[in-house]
């Protein structure tokens, strides 16, 4: 699929336990589990002996309530919050004591679990660096803090070493060079209404939000555009009329300035 997918908000998926019920009484439906808390389930039960869950405080019958819930897919990548791994305390310690090699596992049953979505790779998410691990300024919004755990995403952005200095980054603050760009794995999303945003995670952030100013900026929210409503545009067309924006970055806004106007 090519839009982004999130688990929407609910409680914390629990296991009732069996309990007597009266004649004619319906007994509570089991909580459905998502694909990330399917591939984490089909993995534990497979590879994991029940004894080795009860060190961790955990049993085949309360795995599920500890278990991670949120995800994000940009196609063929799933994303996970930084926290997937670390929360809930049983799962975290659990993770933790898996061996290089059942990670691998563990991650090769997510991608199955999510294969209706396309999904091939998976990594964890990060929040935006202030600076980078020289401590200079972040001044590109380069995602440094991405972790890829599963799939090729590509070589780390060219370093080029020169007789007179260390090791430095390539062009601009470490951007990645033509042959990184061709060997980068690329995902893509769809936003308001059928703008296609197409990125390398590995060099360049995205973020889903502003949603509601994107639309605003389109003509779709409930909030009017200074200038461009029909009252205000005098009979010109929305095309005749040039907006600048001054921080064109990866195109949050660009691309919506661009679909408003015909281009």
């Amino acid at each position: 699929m090519d839009q982004e997918t999130t688990t929407p908000p609910s409680q914390p998926p629990t296991i009732q336990k069996p309990s007597r019920h009266g004649k004619g009484s319906k007994k509570p439906s089991p909580k459905t589990l998502n694909p990330l808390q399917i591939g984490i389930q089909d993995f534990v039960t497979n590879n994991i002996a029940p004894e080795t869950l009860s060190q961790y405080g955990l049993s085949p019958e309360t795995l599920q309530s500890n278990l991670p819930k949120r995800f994000t897919v940009y196609e063929p990548m799933l994303l996970l919050p930084v926290n997937a791994f670390s929360s809930p305390p049983a799962w975290s310690a659990l993770y933790q004591s898996l061996t290089a090699l059942q990670q691998q596992g563990l991650y090769a049953s997510l991608v199955k679990a999510f294969s209706r979505m396309g999904v091939t790779h998976i990594a964890i998410n990060a929040p935006i660096a202030l600076t980078d691990t020289q401590g200079h300024e972040n001044r590109m919004r380069s995602p440094a803090g991405l972790v890829p755990l599963y799939g090729d995403f590509g070589p780390p952005a060219a370093t080029t070493t020169s007789a007179t200095s260390a090791a430095s980054p390539a062009g601009e603050e470490g951007q990645p060079s033509d042959e990184d760009l061709e060997r980068a794995f690329w995902v893509r999303t769809m936003q308001n209404h059928g703008i296609v945003q197409t990125w390398a995670p590995l060099y360049t952030m995205f973020s889903r939000g502003n949603v509601t100013e994107k639309a605003r900026v389109l003509g779709q929210g409930a909030a009017p555009f200074e200038g461009l409503e029909v009252a205000q545009l005098g009979g010109q067309a929305v095309s005749d009329v040039g907006v600048v924006d001054m921080y064109a970055g990866i195109g949050y806004f660009v691309f919506s300035y661009l679909k408003r106007g015909g281009c």
